[in-house]
Order: structure tokens, then sequence, then C-alpha cells
């Protein structure tokens, strides 16, 4: 009977180990990012982040990938459960940690939602805010509703090293063009009367090129990002007190045509 015993113990034991083995992801590391890859019973194939490389801890900015390699990026971390054990193996929150990111940018439509529910960001201790845009908001700050920032989801710290929904984006970058997506907004920030530290990528137009973002929509004067300051950012005392005007800093998009 003890032998039997010493026999299952070792077998739960060999399992227990190789199953953690098949269960890890393949790992691999982009510039900023490193990701596990999982491969689905379709052939498809989608990915996690699971920390930062040497570049990316260096970073005070980031926007998360919505694609790494040709991989669709899910979220952070990933889970699995190993065969005769009671729980889920989590891989991924505990490494994903800067000391160095002021401000996370989500910038892209995710249905999977893991970006918010999986993790509260807390393990960032220097970074203000992450502007996370939902599936359900589809238009950035629509002029009719430009006293949030409720559409394009800006969680700021708190305490706890929870985020939370509350100021307002007191930077907008407009397309300016008519018949541009989202109501004309490309991209929001926050800056409290301050030097711009992060330039967005530049937005896309088929047919022309980008020219640099002006302070009017005629692009008459050019914003400069190593002297113009931006505006003061502005807490509500509630959602509708600048429902009609809203007196932040706006930058237009000039296009030049091919």
């Amino acid at each position: 009977m003890k032998k039997k015993m010493i026999m299952l113990i070792s077998l739960w034991s060999l399992g227990t180990l190789t199953s953690c083995s098949e269960g890890k992801l393949p790992e691999y590391e982009s510039t900023y990012f490193k990701y596990a890859v999982e491969t689905k019973d379709d052939g498809s194939k989608v990915g996690y982040l699971i920390g930062f490389t040497e570049l990316g801890l260096e970073q005070t900015h980031l926007i998360l990938p919505e694609e790494l390699d040709g991989i669709k990026i899910r979220g952070f971390g990933y889970k699995y459960t190993k065969p005769f054990f009671v729980g889920n193996i989590f891989v991924g929150p505990d490494t994903f940690v800067s000391s160095n990111l002021k401000k996370l940018y989500i910038n892209y439509d995710n249905a999977d939602r893991e970006w918010r529910d999986d993790y509260n960001y807390g393990q960032f201790p220097n970074c203000h805010a992450v502007y996370w845009k939902s599936e359900a908001s589809l238009n950035i700050i629509s002029p009719s509703r430009k006293e949030v920032i409720r559409s394009y989801n800006l969680y700021l710290k708190q305490k706890n090293n929870i985020y939370e929904r509350g100021i307002l984006a007191n930077i907008s970058y407009m397309y300016n063009y008519e018949g541009a997506e989202n109501e004309g907004y490309y991209w929001v920030d926050s800056y409290n009367q301050s030097l711009i530290e992060f330039i967005p990528p530049e937005p896309q137009r088929e047919g022309y090129t980008f020219g640099g973002w002006y302070k009017e929509e005629e692009c008459i004067n050019e914003w400069n990002f190593d002297v113009d300051i931006t505006k003061e950012e502005i807490y509500p005392s509630s959602f509708y007190e600048f429902r009609d005007e809203y007196p932040g800093t706006y930058l237009y998009a000039k296009w030049n045509k091919i």
C-alpha cells in the first residue's frame, strides 16, 4: 500500500510538471514588449503581453499594440489549468512592471475587454493615466459631449492603484477634413499648462501625406512642441459643465495632396 501511495504521488508530480511545460505558451519579444502566443483549435493565433523588453522598460509613454508580428494581442497575461491541479496558473501580470511609465494608451477597440477586466495597472507606480478606448465607444468625445472623456475612457490613478475616470481631455487632435471618422477626433490627451511630451503617431489619409499639427483649421500657425504650452486641465463639477463649449487645446492636421 505504501509503495502504491509513493507511486501515485510520483505520477501526480510528474503529470503536474509535464502539464506546466505544456501549458505555458511559447514566448517572444518585440521592440517594447514580451508576449506569449496561443494557437487555437482552428489554427488561428492570439497573443498576450507578459512583460517589457529592456527598451520597453526605459519608455515613459507607450501605446499598447493591436498586433505584434502579425499576431492579434488580446490582453495582459494568460491563465491555464494544470491536470490534477485545482485552480489556475497565471502568467504575465507579476512580470508586467515599469517604474518609468507615465502614460499608457490603448487606442483601439478590443471586444475581448481583457485590458481592463484582468489587470488594474497597479504595477506602474509613476503612471498618471491610462487611455482606454472601449469597443462600445466609437465616437471619441463627440462635439455634443465634450464635457467628459468617458467616451474615450481616460482612467486616472487613485490612491488604491485603481484607475478611475474623471478628467477632461484638454488636448484634442483633429483629423481636419470632411467625412473623417470619429466625428473628426483622432487622438486625445491631457497636459496641465505644460509642453506636450508625447506626440501621437501620424494619422493616415488616403491620397495625402501628413503635414504636421496646427493651431487652427486653416493650418496657418504650426504647433511647436518645443515651445508651445497647453491650457489648464479642468476637473468639472458635473459631466454637463462644458456641454456646449470646452476651453481645451485643439490641434489640427495639415494634409498635402499626393
